[in-house]
């Protein structure tokens, strides 16, 4: 289904795949696949597609920093966030689909984090490092949600780590 044009004039296509089930009937089958195509194209001109089936977290990364935190924010929590993902977040996790982001992704980075030989030094972060962490991916993945790029924010299913002593 055509979703319009980007800024290079080229179309921008949606779509999904959709297996009825095999136990219906023929026509109810036929009836399934129809009720979802028209469903689908609604979601499509009403823009409730999500884009995360095919955005990265650095693709959509760079929009959060253009459309929200270069605008929004003060220049130095800015460079902030522009440290800690370019530094870290984004080497580990820069390459997954924002719809495939999971809790899990999440809690094996803090974990990471720390651990000794995560720091340039070969230490851990300190437990106060590894929460500014969480926060910045969590602060990200909430204005996903907000702009219906994901469903939800699993940042909020993890726990941050215990310091060992």
């Amino acid at each position: 289904m055509s979703n319009g044009y980007d800024i290079f004039r080229k179309q921008i296509r949606e779509t999904a795949a959709f297996t009825p089930e095999p136990s219906l009937s023929p026509y109810r089958q036929k009836k399934a696949v129809e009720k979802f195509a028209f469903e689908f194209e609604e979601s499509v001109k009403n823009g409730d597609v999500l884009d995360g089936r095919k955005l990265t977290l650095a693709d959509f990364y760079c929009r959060w920093i253009e459309e929200y935190v270069s605008i929004s924010l003060e220049p130095t929590t800015a460079q902030w966030y522009a440290d800690m993902f370019e530094k870290k977040i984004l080497p580990a996790l820069g390459h997954l689909k924002m719809q495939s982001i999971k809790p899990l992704h999440i809690q094996t980075f803090l974990n990471d984090l720390s651990k000794p030989g995560a720091r340039a030094d070969g230490k851990a972060y300190a437990p106060s490092s590894v929460k500014k962490y969480y926060a910045a991916l969590s602060s990200l993945l909430s204005k996903a949600v907000d702009w219906q790029i994901i469903e939800s924010n699993p940042v909020l299913k993890t726990t941050l780590p215990k310091q060992k002593a």
